[in-house]
């Protein structure tokens, strides 16, 4: 069997307090021989956090989308060639929505092609080669195709693919990273410090004093918690704070 490999990596890196990153990218593997007038594109991801969910949306402009009928339905293979999709192999992913995300509304998986969402419950979908989608196309086949994905920690990960004779040859990568938390850039004062402003009305004090000589502290910075870190950070991702860097191939 001839099979031809298209992997590109898109590479998601995020600095937070903890100094975590993940990695997201997604893979598509072709097989034009075991099914004659057929192309089998296999997409897989590797990450290293759990992986969540996945949308697709197809646009073909000529061919056809290969569904071998059968008792599994959409998310399980009926037969060589056929098209499905599932997280990493699991026949419990759930599906039903549309590819809403990348402007679709409506729910389709047939031979015209695919507007899909569908996620799972487990949280143990980590690790290399996992199954997203496998999407047979007629080897006259022509027009585009997207995959969005995502993974815990709110990493996402696009590609376009165009798709010329069945085979599903990616371009565009858009990598989407959460916002980091905001840096405190007035830290408080070294308490060790060897060289103290003396205030002349102090008495010699080397500290700024308040009303009745109590000490102000900071002088009245105020120094974020890291429950106040959290908040900003949420309210940036809520209003579309998500930084992107687009990558072309």
């Amino acid at each position: 069997m001839s099979m031809k490999r298209n992997l590109l990596t898109a590479v998601v890196c995020a600095t937070a307090c903890t100094q975590a990153h993940a990695l997201l990218s997604i893979n598509v593997l072709q097989d034009d021989t075991s099914v004659p007038g057929w192309v089998i594109n296999t997409f897989t991801v590797d990450s290293d956090a759990d992986l969540t969910a996945a949308v697709a949306l197809s646009r073909l402009n000529s061919g056809s989308m290969l569904q071998v009928p059968g008792f599994f339905g959409d998310k399980r293979s009926n037969g060589l060639g056929d098209s499905f999709f599932n997280i990493n192999g699991d026949e419990l992913t759930i599906a039903g929505l549309g590819a809403g995300d990348l402007g679709s509304a409506a729910a389709i998986f047939d031979s015209s092609g695919i507007s899909q969402t569908w996620f799972n419950i487990k949280s143990s979908d980590i690790g290399l080669g996992m199954h997203l989608a496998t999407l047979t196309f007629s080897d006259d086949t022509s027009g585009s195709l997207e995959f969005l994905t995502t993974s815990a920690g709110d990493f996402l990960t696009k590609v376009s693919y165009g798709v010329t004779d069945g085979i599903a040859t990616a371009g565009e990568i858009v990598v989407y990273e959460p916002p980091e938390p905001p840096v405190d850039t007035d830290p408080l004062p070294d308490p060790g410090d060897d060289d103290p402003v003396d205030n002349p009305g102090s008495g010699g004090n080397p500290t700024n004093p308040g009303p009745g000589g109590t000490p102000a502290g900071d002088g009245g910075n105020t120094i974020p918690e890291p429950a106040g870190l959290g908040l900003i950070a949420l309210a940036a991702a809520a209003f579309g704070g998500l930084h992107r860097r687009r990558l072309t191939r």
